[in-house]
Order: C-alpha cells, then sequence, then structure tokens
C-alpha cells in the first residue's frame, strides 16, 4: 500500500512530461491544480523527489494517464520518455499506468517500457487492475505489438482487481443509448465492442482504433 502524500499522479490537467536535454538530470515539470509548478528530478539514485524551496515530499509512485498526457501527438512514447522513466524505475520508484483505454490498447506501451518487473496498470476506466509484463526476448517480428481479443502468447498478465457493472445496468445503459441515437462502446474482458449506428458512429470508431491501435468488434444489441 502507497501512502497518499507518497503518490503523484499526473493526468491531462496536470502534467507536462519533459525529460531534460541534461541527460545527468532528466526532470518532469508537473502543474498541481491551484498550486506552483514544482520540479521532480532523480536525485543521485533517491527516489522521486519534489525539490521545490519547502517541498520535501519524495515521491514514491507516479500514476500517469497515456493520451494528453505521456502519449505524444502520434500517440506513442517517445524514446526519450521511455529512458526517463525506466531509470525511475531503477531507483526504486513504482511507476502504474492509469488510463481510461482496454487492456489491448495499452499493451504496446507497456512493452515498449520493458520494465524487468511486471507494471501497475489501472484500466477500462478504473474497473480493471492488471500487473503487464512482456518477454521481451522474442524475436520481435514474431511479436503482437498490440490489441486483440486474442491472447498474446509473450504477454504475462495478472489480475489484481475487476469491478464491472450489473448485466442490468448494461442492458439499461445501451437501451438508453439507442433510444437517444448514441453508440456505446463498452469492455468485456480484453475484449472491445460497439453497436454503431450512423454512418458518424462508424467514422469515429474507425478514429478510435486508429488512436489505440485496437480491435473492435461491432455488434447489434439488440
Amino acid at each position: 500500500v502507497v501512502d497518499p502524500n507518497k503518490l503523484l499522479i499526473m493526468n491531462e490537467s496536470s502534467i507536462s512530461l519533459s525529460p531534460s536535454h541534461n541527460q545527468q538530470r532528466p526532470i518532469a515539470v508537473v502543474k498541481h491544480q491551484g498550486h506552483d509548478e514544482t520540479d521532480l528530478s532523480l536525485n543521485h539514485g533517491k527516489p522521486l523527489n519534489a525539490t521545490k524551496d519547502g517541498d520535501s515530499r519524495v515521491y514514491r509512485m507516479v500514476a500517469l494517464d497515456l493520451d494528453g498526457t505521456l502519449l505524444q501527438s502520434n500517440h506513442e512514447l517517445a524514446d526519450e520518455q521511455v529512458e526517463y522513466l525506466r531509470r525511475l524505475d531503477a531507483v526504486g520508484v513504482t511507476i502504474c499506468i492509469a488510463t481510461g483505454r482496454a487492456p489491448p490498447s495499452v499493451y504496446e506501451h507497456v512493452k515498449k517500457l520493458a520494465f524487468p518487473k511486471p507494471l501497475p496498470v489501472v484500466c477500462s476506466n478504473g474497473a480493471r487492475g492488471l500487473l503487464l509484463s512482456f518477454n521481451n526476448n522474442d524475436n520481435e517480428a514474431e511479436i503482437t505489438a498490440v490489441s486483440s481479443a486474442e491472447p498474446t502468447l509473450n504477454r504475462n498478465q495478472e489480475e489484481v482487481f475487476y469491478t464491472p457493472v450489473t448485466g442490468d445496468v448494461v442492458r439499461k445503459t445501451i437501451q438508453l443509448a439507442k433510444k437517444m441515437g448514441y453508440c456505446t462502446q463498452y469492455y468485456l474482458d480484453d475484449g472491445i465492442y460497439a453497436n454503431p449506428i450512423t454512418s458518424s458512429h462508424h467514422r469515429l470508431l474507425q478514429v478510435y482504433k486508429d488512436i489505440t491501435r485496437s480491435d473492435i468488434v461491432v455488434v447489434e444489441d439488440d
């Protein structure tokens, strides 16, 4: 259990992750809501330390959103970010991904980070918690990089928690969405499903697929 005072949560409204050009001291600039910016740096092999005057907190865990936070405009991790996060991991800071995405659209980023131990991931809009890792010793050409509801042989996935909504709530939500002309997208285990009604829905689903590199199963929910 991580002390909340030692947990730094970064989402699209609070962080700009900017590895420094100085390889000896990469930094992240964190914009706390209602506070000034805080400079967080690797402190000579010690845990992540807040270096602003008067701030003596030492962070043990960093939780990062993906879209609009960690990922670049091309929806990928930059090599500099990967190097920085690996260095944080190496000095004992636990890195966690916290995203609304389903697990399959997180796999490629976990694989690229290639931490020596499983990476904590909170996903599916907070409904699932996983420990994810990949066997990166496999031949790259033989590895499925992302997103399929089918198992990926080199992936290790341990479920920590799973809190789905009830079937009754799902049925009512789908019915209401159809009545209002909305497209419903939902996650079941590692699958992503949607019931697009209009051509606009289909276009939006294609955009989502392109951004997340995910497979989406189109279904009829009557």
